[in-house]
């Protein structure tokens, strides 16, 4: 349980700094929309994963 709430704490760091950071520059890397979008789902999946282990919100 501890391992899957700190990798969901990570990934949102991860994805708030990146959304951050792109609403400052404009980097110029291919697919970074979907690479974002994907982060962002898989934030959604692993706290579906922390709920459906017994975690309250």
């Amino acid at each position: 349980m501890k391992d899957t709430k700190n990798l969901g704490i990570t990934l949102l760091g991860v994805w708030i700094l990146l959304t951050g950071l792109l609403a400052v520059i404009s980097i110029p890397i291919p697919f970074l929309n979907i690479i974002i979008a994907m982060l962002a789902i898989r934030l959604i999946y692993q706290k579906r994963i922390e709920d459906s282990n017994g975690r309250k919100v």
